[in-house]
């Protein structure tokens, strides 16, 4: 594989942003050198960080460079601070960041795929929730979504910061992310958005899973379970874990959801 760490000023955060990049590579089995199909976009898996991590720590815990190989496929991986990939009431565009500048600029500088047939999302915790509100909100760019650990049901979990009940570890700021913001009848709602789909979501395959009852965010998990399969059907699936919320979880997880993806290892001609 080859690693590209890149530093790039954004315009919808006004700041300078790191994001790390995996591409396969295939090997010479004689001469172990990289070869390349010209005019070929890599299927690419954008991984969203949890809170309190950032853009290596795919790289770090969970290791994604082997996988991009084994399964040949470009991996994504941008840093939002503590911003739950929301803009943000007091602090940064992030889901402008996220969902509008940071896919056209990878895809300039990067031979990534851009049909919906070659994109997928994954995250873990905050990032669960991320890459499901992503792939929810635009069903047209992504065939799959997972989400580990995930934050589901984001009023519930607000409300469990602000009266101190949640027994969050490392809890964000409410006020800074989403004050005055309408957490309920809006896109920031996971329930709202499975009940205004849009067109492309019947098809998009959606992955979900937890780390049992050591897990805090297990049993919103659990009674998230039936929402999901009454909106995908047999495009969901459904997988209990053990270990916690933690990476003990996440990363034997992760292979297990590579062969879980649809991939076309193919990838994009152009």
């Amino acid at each position: 594989m080859s690693l590209h760490a890149n530093r790039f000023f954004s315009n919808a955060l006004g700041h300078t942003v790191s994001v790390q990049v995996v591409l396969p590579e295939i090997k010479n089995a004689q001469l172990q050198l990289p070869k390349f199909t010209p005019g070929t976009r890599f299927p690419t898996l954008w991984l969203l960080h949890g809170l309190g991590d950032d853009d290596t720590v795919w790289l770090r815990r969970a290791g994604v460079e082997r996988l991009a190989n084994n399964f040949g496929v470009a991996m994504v991986m941008p840093a939002v601070d503590r911003s739950f990939y929301a803009d943000m009431t007091y602090g940064g565009r992030y889901w402008t960041y996220l969902t509008q500048e940071l896919p056209d600029r990878m895809r300039f500088t990067f031979p990534l795929a851009t049909d919906r047939a070659d994109n997928f999302v994954a995250g873990y915790s905050m990032g669960g929730y991320g890459a499901l509100r992503w792939a929810l909100t635009h069903p047209e760019q992504f065939q799959a979504a997972v989400a580990m650990s995930a934050v589901v049901d984001l009023p519930k979990f607000i409300k469990g910061l602000k009266d101190g009940t949640l027994g969050y570890p490392d809890a964000p700021n409410p006020t800074a992310i989403w004050g005055g913001q309408d957490v309920h009848h809006s896109d920031l709602n996971i329930d709202w958005l499975l009940a205004h789909p849009r067109a492309a979501t019947a098809d998009l395959k959606v992955y979900t899973t937890a780390g049992g009852p050591t897990d805090f965010l297990n049993a919103d998990n659990l009674r998230y379970r039936t929402k999901f399969a009454q909106a995908f059907g047999n495009h969901y699936t459904w997988e209990p874990g053990t270990n916690g919320h933690n990476w003990n979880f996440w990363t034997p997880r992760l292979e297990r959801i590579m062969s879980w993806l649809p991939l076309n290892q193919g990838g994009q001609a152009v």
